[in-house]
């Protein structure tokens, strides 16, 4: 109150108003000064809303560029594997190179030098005088011109204002307006704000007006109307929002924008290698197309018409023989080259077209030991070849005819084709649609338990090897059935063999058993047809044993192991049976029924200390364990061994 009446006393009314109004104004000065000081932002809030629909085991990578200026003009990179379409109504046209590049990747990655907000899924576009258009229902538009809006990112809002400026292309002017038109070069960033200049590729100009146009290539200019469109690249076109469609091309095809925006982002898949080097056990290559085999020069030509696609090597030795790691095996077995051609010229024309798939092949490396026959070539061969049903082509390298008549009957099995031996040496090129170079091989006499889920276990191979032969017998017999269980004694010619055979046989007899002694031979029909007539099979462990393929189911398998540690080889035989519906049993035999004993005192390393001898190498191993080794039974000893196979035909 008292100042009230002394400032009523001091002053008259009409310079009261004065220094009010005086006070209002130097309010508001003070208020405006503090206001272009402080420049607060009064614009929309960014939304975060990244929504990209790309393929299935695809994924998007957003990073953000710290080391850049913060700046409103973003370059931005997108690297993809598989296209997209973004839907709205812009159109963009690149000239040489585009803001948006594919590169050959599996994942596509985008980067920016600020974080952005790319709305691509389901936008919605609503163009109105105010050229205003929303790309997604709930997210803060981006203004383009006067008042143009449309939220292209989830973290950038670009407003280009009638005095924008950006620098895109080479040296000439680009006005965007209500028909804009505009070619955008390589690498090129886009100017946020007002009155903003950004140098995008090397010093083009961009003025925007009312009635903006951009020519962002030298002599092209390109409209961008009112309803955009945006081709940015592309060679596969996937969805990504309801009407924007992107197309991303190579460098110099044009992008464009137009209202409602199509925008076929095209990625580009990243392609396997044809063949795989890199497993320690075998080299296996596949591949589909145009497939050219000459065998002269034993190469494999395949086109490709997307060679950048393919990652890494283009070319590849390989020998086609599931034994990769063993020096001795591959010694034997030719090398095959599969070479990724870009064009049909590089290779020689074909002589001779097959409808069907090819699998190559070695019979080279073991091919002639039994035990590896299967392990190595025909279990593998199964493997690759079932799921065609026949319709496949066998074509074979260290071609031998023995080999070829002896699993003639399994081979048929699996292909309904003639064999081709690659090793002819004329110049005929085989065309084929697809080729399997080499093998897989899952462990010796065993297939990988993920292939049963397919119908390839060893079940349903020796359901294939009982069609191939005419095996009749499915199961081994019960003790409760009137006829009496047979046993195989599987005789050896040169070593391991049975120095008493016939005092075994005598033995077994006299528990029941009606005992067959036989050698296996070449004759593949009649020896499986020896076999599986039997409910037990013994014998000394060696490659005659790999004939338990062809026992019935539940059958027993006695495998008699001869002295020097043979435990870490008894698995050859022993796991497998179990995966092939048989009962196994293992007979170890002491000193005393090794020959061995003639040739060394029993304080010598080889009865001694047997791993002092295998440790060495394999071949000191194997000449005195496997190759100068022969059995005499004790039939004492041995005959719980025989009453226990006898239990078990019980069950």
């Amino acid at each position: 109150m008292m100042y009230n009446e002394i400032f009523s006393k001091s002053f008259k009314s009409q310079e009261q108003k004065k220094f009010g109004y005086l006070a209002a104004v130097g309010s508001f000065i003070l208020a405006l000064s503090s206001f272009c000081l402080v420049k607060p932002y009064l614009g929309p809030l960014p939304i975060m809303n990244l929504r990209l629909s790309v393929g299935p085991g695809f994924t998007m990578l957003v990073t953000e560029d710290t080391s850049s200026s913060s700046s409103n003009s973003q370059p931005l990179n997108i690297s993809s594997s598989q296209p997209s379409n973004t839907g709205s109504s812009q159109q963009l046209n690149n000239g040489s190179s585009q803001i948006l590049t594919t590169n050959i990747y599996q994942k596509p990655i985008i980067s920016r030098s600020e974080p952005s907000n790319i709305v691509i899924s389901q936008p919605e576009v609503s163009r109105s005088s105010s050229h205003k258009s929303n790309r997604s229902s709930s997210e803060p538009a981006e203004e383009i011109g006067n008042s143009q809006q449309s939220n292209i990112s989830t973290s950038q809002q670009l407003n280009i204002r009638s005095s924008q400026q950006s620098n895109i292309g080479s040296s000439e002017p680009a006005n965007i307006g209500n028909s804009q038109h505009s070619n955008i070069s390589s690498s090129q960033t886009e100017t946020v704000g007002n009155s903003q200049q950004s140098d995008i590729s090397s010093s083009q100009p961009l003025s925007t007006s009312s009635s903006q146009q951009s020519n962002k290539s030298s002599s092209q200019p390109e409209n961008i109307h009112n309803s955009q469109q945006s081709n940015i690249s592309s060679s596969q076109p996937s969805n990504i929002g309801n009407s924007q469609q992107v197309n991303i091309s190579s460098s110099d095809q044009p992008l464009s924008t137009s209202s409602s925006q199509s925008s076929d982002i095209t990625l580009k898949r990243e392609r396997k290698p044809i063949c795989d080097a890199l497993n320690p056990t075998f080299d296996f290559c596949d591949a589909e197309g145009d497939v050219r085999i000459h065998g002269i020069s034993s190469t494999v030509f395949v086109f490709s018409s997307q060679m950048d696609d393919l990652v890494g090597n283009k070319s590849w030795t390989v020998k086609p023989y599931a034994r990769k790691r063993d020096k001795a095996a591959m010694g034997n077995t030719k090398e095959i080259s599969v070479k990724a051609i870009g064009t049909h010229e590089e290779a020689p024309p074909c002589t001779l077209n097959h409808s069907v798939p090819a699998i190559i092949f070695s019979t080279g490396g073991y091919a002639g030991n039994h035990f590896h026959d299967f392990s190595d070539i025909i279990i593998p061969l199964f493997v690759a070849s079932a799921q065609f049903q026949g319709e496949v082509q066998f074509v074979v390298t260290d071609f031998q005819n023995y080999w070829i008549e002896k699993f003639q009957a399994i081979l048929k099995q699996l292909s309904k084709y003639e064999i081709i031996n690659i090793d002819n040496y004329d110049q005929t090129v085989h065309c084929f649609p697809r080729v399997i170079v080499g093998l897989q091989q899952y462990q010796d006499m065993k297939i990988d338990p993920l292939m049963a889920s397919k119908g390839y276990s060893m079940k349903e191979f020796r359901e294939l090897l009982r069609k191939a032969y005419s095996l009749k017998k499915l199961t081994a017999i019960k003790i409760s059935h009137p006829t009496p269980p047979r046993l195989l004694i599987l005789s050896r010619k040169w070593s391991r063999t049975f120095k008493n055979v016939d005092e075994i046989s005598e033995m077994a007899r006299s528990l029941g058993f009606e005992v067959v002694v036989s050698e296996a031979s070449m004759n593949m029909y009649e020896f499986s047809q020896v076999v599986n007539s039997c409910d037990v099979m013994m014998g000394v462990h060696g490659a005659g044993l790999t004939n338990i393929v062809f026992l019935p189911t539940n059958a027993i398998l006695i495998q008699v192991l001869p002295w020097g540690g043979f435990q870490w080889l008894a698995s050859d035989f022993g796991e497998p049976s179990k995966d092939m519906d048989l009962r196994y049993l293992e007979y170890e035999i002491k000193e005393e029924e090794s020959s061995l004993l003639q040739q060394y005192p029993l304080d010598h390393p080889v009865f001694r200390d047997p791993a002092s001898v295998s440790k060495h190498d394999w071949g000191l191993f194997k000449s005195v364990y496997l190759d100068k080794q022969n059995v005499k039974l004790d039939v004492g000893r041995f005959r719980p061994t025989l009453l226990e196979a006898l239990e078990l035909l019980h069950h």
